[in-house]
């Protein structure tokens, strides 16, 4: 009830804040609806999946190479929205990021292997609005805020080519439905950054956002730990819960 309660108020929140949004541009002479696209980036957060990458490389100290511990997710961001000089909104922003670590190595008995280990995360954002009231050398400064948004967080791994089902995205498995109410919640505040083409028709986006995710218990990596660390996974249950809240930056071309 109190997820429920908290949903709708952001949702409420989310309205009031398009609302002012599209009433303070409409009154400015560079009003232009279209596209925004371009690079998205997450930074840093998902301890717990780093964690268990650490425990690894921790437990293989024969290995020539490791798998990275860092954390930095490439992908896209798509939405339609609204420009002006003094701001801007868009709507059902939709975004992908990955990122995959690769470890080659030997084991003791002389076999050779090969492991990857993969994060991906897919959001909607239902609505973001920003506003950019200051103004120097041609750019626009401001800030923002993306109340309500829902996030799908999926983790993977191969040994030799074998992938094992792990979560509820696994393909041999997948159920729509599940997926769906298994989403996360989070809301984004942002700083921005923007320059306009001189006949103000189209402009790039840059964006500073810190994701804050509202629950820490909903993405267990359990299944993940035990593929990875199958001889300690049951004495590390504690480091398999991940908070999803992090950095990013994004990129964005307005069409």
């Amino acid at each position: 009830m109190l997820r429920l309660h908290s949903l709708l108020f952001l949702f409420s929140l989310s309205l009031c804040s398009h609302h002012f949004a599209q009433k303070g541009l409409k009154k400015t002479d560079n009003y232009r609806e279209g596209i925004h696209i371009g690079y998205r980036a997450e930074i840093g957060g998902f301890k717990a999946y780093q964690d268990i990458k650490a425990y690894y490389n921790s437990q293989r100290p024969w290995l020539a190479q490791s798998l990275s511990e860092n954390l930095w997710m490439h992908g896209f961001d798509f939405s339609l929205g609204t420009q002006s000089d003094f701001g801007g909104a868009s709507i059902f922003t939709i975004s992908y990021s990955t990122r995959k670590d690769k470890v080659k190595g030997e084991l003791p008995n002389g076999n050779s292997f090969k492991r990857s280990v993969k994060i991906s995360q897919f959001n909607i954002d239902i609505i973001d609005a920003w506003w950019t009231p200051f103004h120097k050398a041609g750019f626009d400064f401001g800030f923002g805020l993306m109340p309500i948004g829902l996030t799908w967080v999926k983790f993977g791994t191969q040994l030799n080519g074998e992938k094992p089902e792990i979560g509820p995205f696994a393909k041999k498995s997948f159920d729509f439905t599940r997926a769906f109410f298994n989403m996360d919640a989070y809301t984004c505040f942002h700083i921005d950054l923007v320059r306009r083409s001189s006949d103000k028709n189209t402009g790039i986006r840059f964006q500073l956002f810190y994701s804050l995710g509202w629950f820490s218990n909903t993405n267990d990596l359990i299944l993940l730990n035990r593929e990875l660390n199958p001889n300690s996974f049951e004495n590390y249950r504690q480091r398999t819960l991940v908070q999803t809240s992090h950095w990013g930056l994004k990129t964005l071309l307005f069409l």
